[in-house]
């Protein structure tokens, strides 16, 4: 059985050299869709030997296309399963571990773990979020892929309801993925989250002139963190 790690990303380079380590060595392969990045995540991914897939549109706009780019290329390479992770999201090598055995069942073929989101730092979480499980897993060379731009969701052949709804999926439920996204970014990233959230919901988008970073202290559900982290 050989798993691939798929990633889709765009000007990540901090997630990448504190995440990609330790993601590595648990997959037989790594292929990346990258969306033009402009921020040194072209030359670190080269320097690391990671397949590339050069996808030049904003992720904002096309994530799920992003994801199936990664989809036919790791099929092409005769890969079996296909995990897909964020750049801002790492899990332990030893779930990684334990998904593998849930892979080999052949009764499985969608795989999903529940996320732990960060905000504001490191060491709380959204509570409110959690758990916040995610379909990341798909078996390959059955039809499934992702749709829709922003919240992307897995989806079986030509099916109208997500592969979720139907109850494809298998709970993996101590398999945790890590969100980093919202703790350790700058300013501009919680922008461009928000901005990502104000187009679902077809609100004027904010200027990054004068804005001012979220009080993380309000945000509803924020909890301490005092579990064990992958990093």
């Amino acid at each position: 059985m050989k798993v691939c790690l798929g990633l889709h990303i765009k000007n990540e380079i901090e997630f990448l050299k504190r995440h990609l380590h330790l993601l590595i060595p648990c997959f037989d392969g790594v292929i990346v869709a990258d969306g033009d990045s402009t921020d040194g995540t072209k030359e670190f991914l080269a320097d690391n030997n990671i397949h590339t897939i050069a996808q030049p549109k904003p992720n904002e706009e096309a994530q799920g296309e992003n994801r199936n780019a990664v989809v036919k290329e790791a099929e092409g390479q005769g890969y079996d399963w296909l995990l897909m992770l964020d750049a801002d999201e790492i899990m332990f090598p030893e779930a990684i571990e334990e998904i593998k055995k849930f892979m080999e069942a052949p009764e499985n073929e969608f795989l999903a773990f529940p996320r732990i989101e960060f905000y504001g730092d490191t060491k709380h979480y959204r509570q409110n979020l959690y758990p916040d499980y995610q379909g990341r897993a798909i078996k390959l060379g059955l039809g499934y892929h992702w749709r829709n731009p922003i919240h992307e969701l897995v989806y079986k052949g030509e099916e109208t309801v997500s592969a979720f709804e139907m109850k494809y999926h298998t709970l993996v439920p101590t398999a945790h993925i890590y969100h980093f996204g919202w703790a350790l970014a700058p300013a501009r990233r919680h922008l461009r989250y928000e901005n990502r959230q104000r187009a679902i919901n077809g609100q004027k988008l904010l200027s990054d002139v004068g804005y001012n970073m979220p009080d993380f202290t309000k945000v509803e559900g924020l909890r301490a963190f005092y579990g064990r982290q992958p990093v």
